[in-house]
């Protein structure tokens, strides 16, 4: 089973954009154990580790390097492009 700490709790109420209270209604906890998670205070018990590890999203494959220089130009200027954009989105200066 995977590990999950409070970063990865944060992340899939972000995600689905959920708020404490909601991740805790759907796990049958309250809003205050969901706070104690995220800030590592505590961990989930077990039984509610499996329940979160089934909402959150299967770990991606990483792929450190593109076997072709093109595959990776692409990738490095996508990866730029998409940094650009959410400077842009937060408004912070390029």
């Amino acid at each position: 089973m995977r590990t999950i700490d409070g970063r990865a709790v944060k992340r899939l109420r972000a995600s689905r954009k959920w708020t404490q209270a909601d991740l805790a209604r759907v796990l049958g906890t309250d809003p205050v154990t969901v706070s104690r998670w995220e800030r590592g205070v505590s961990h989930p018990r077990p039984s509610l580790s499996r329940k979160l590890a089934q909402l959150l999203p299967p770990p991606k494959p990483r792929q450190w390097f593109a076997a072709d220089p093109e595959t990776r130009l692409r990738d490095l200027d996508r990866a730029l492009r998409e940094q650009l954009e959410l400077k842009r989105r937060m408004g912070e200066p390029r």
